[in-house]
């Protein structure tokens, strides 16, 4: 398994962002957003568990913005965890 995806779940989305796009707060709405979508559309009358779930965001950089606005967990080299709300997402970057 490729470093960062060691904890996949039944259900892993994920969002990626080039050298030319920025992985800020509003990837991580988009990326929350489709999870909560998606969610609903695999069953409407009873929701998959949330533990089911794996949100991913993958950079090619380092989004030096989102670093400064919310808090990374350095997993290991590259790979972090954040809290978002009651989720959490992991974020890998490439470079």
């Amino acid at each position: 398994m490729p470093d960062g995806f060691d904890n996949l779940g039944a259900h892993s989305l994920i969002t990626y962002k080039s050298m030319r796009e920025t992985l800020d707060d509003w990837t991580l709405k988009e990326l929350i957003g489709h999870y909560v979508n998606y969610r609903k559309q695999l069953n409407p009358k009873q929701l998959v568990a949330e533990d089911q779930f794996r949100l991913y965001a993958i950079s090619t950089r380092f989004p030096e913005k989102l670093s400064q606005q919310i808090t990374l967990i350095q997993v290991q080299a590259g790979i972090y965890d954040i809290q978002w709300g009651t989720d959490l997402i992991r974020i890998i970057v490439l470079n």
